[in-house]
């Protein structure tokens, strides 16, 4: 009887854990992260050197690093191999890949994950499966996502909170993704779908600027126009919608939700940022994640457009910036029992 063997090599950041995998990327034992900084230079300044700068720098530089999981099968070549790749150690939430090469690419995975990988084969009509090899993802966020077409599109879960940290799979932010230059491709729409699952598209451009292309996949789309920062904030009508937007994170059916605006910047920035506070992150989290979308488009605490909503908010009472935009809240409307539902759902206690 033939024998086949499966080795396993794993190229990334991962701690390696299976007998018969064979390191050859030298960081057994470390945890890296899953991210890139880095910024592409582009000269080009017509209009269509822009949008492909914009793409560039949204597809790369806020995109996950890609993980390159590679094995060495010794015996006769099977047509295709099968991987599965699971955070079970059981397989029980499984996802398979088909391949006809000895090597696939994943992304787009939870952070602070122990994932669990192995690969089968129909040789001579039998099946040939391996053993079980492992890596685990960093600790460090944010969690990146790649969404082609779109950009600037991360998760706000694995943030520490009091208490635990930020679920993640619950909330995502990012660009719009209907319109050049940032236009889901249709394998951005599948990651939307299908990897992600949103059940919520909330378009804070409002119901004239979203064309619903989400709502024939089973999403709901709710488009509410909103305007963020103190110029939108000092109306009272953008004051009551706050109060109202916040509201829907207290529905267990809204999640996981995909909030945007244009570029995922101002009016989502605000928004989110309410929504850390809530969680209660620390200052400095809830400035890092604001901060973050520099990589999109230039944003800084100090701005003309951010530092007066900031010096509002530590304003207010309040041991943290977190608290003091609490009290904000609560004077806005938002009751005690809305962010202890969104806490609830939001906050996975360690």
């Amino acid at each position: 009887m033939k024998k086949y063997l499966f080795l396993g090599v794993f190229l990334s950041a991962a701690t390696l854990c299976a007998a018969k995998v064979e390191d050859i990327s030298r960081i057994n034992g470390e945890k890296l992260e899953l991210r890139r900084n880095f910024h592409i230079n582009f000269t080009r300044t017509d209009k269509e050197g822009i949008n492909l700068y914009k793409r560039q720098l949204m597809e790369f530089a806020t995109s996950p690093v890609q993980v390159p999981l590679k094995w060495y099968f010794d015996g006769k070549m099977p047509r295709s191999y099968t991987v599965e790749l699971s955070a079970d150690k059981n397989f029980s939430d499984v996802k398979k890949i088909v391949t006809d090469v000895n090597m696939v690419i994943v992304d787009n995975l939870l952070l602070s994950t122990t994932y669990y990988w192995r690969v089968s084969a129909v040789v001579d009509g039998k099946k040939v499966v391996s053993d079980t090899f492992s890596f685990r993802t960093s600790d460090i966020p944010p969690r990146w996502i790649r969404v082609p077409g779109a950009g600037n599109f991360r998760d706000i879960g694995n943030w520490s909170v009091p208490g635990g940290k930020v679920k993640q799979g619950m909330v995502y932010r990012g660009t719009r993704i209907d319109r050049e230059p940032w236009k889901a491709a249709p394998e951005g729409i599948d990651i939307l779908v299908k990897d992600l699952k949103i059940k919520t598209d909330l378009d804070l451009r409002g119901p004239h600027k979203n064309p619903f292309i989400l709502k024939k996949y089973g999403v709901n789309v709710v488009a509410i126009s909103y305007q963020g920062y103190m110029i939108g904030l000092q109306k009272p009508v953008i004051q009551q919608r706050t109060v109202e937007l916040l509201k829907k994170f207290t529905d267990p059916d809204f999640y996981p939700v995909y909030v945007h605006c244009d570029g995922g910047a101002d009016r989502t920035g605000t928004l989110i940022f309410f929504l850390e506070a809530i969680l209660g992150m620390s200052d400095n989290d809830l400035l890092l994640d604001y901060e973050y979308t520099t990589f999109f488009g230039y944003r800084n605490r100090n701005t003309k457009e951010m530092k007066p909503f900031l010096d509002m908010i530590n304003s207010k009472p309040g041991k943290n910036m977190a608290e003091k935009a609490v009290y904000y809240l609560k004077e806005l409307g938002l009751t005690d029992d809305d962010m202890n539902k969104i806490r609830t759902l939001l906050i996975d206690k360690q």
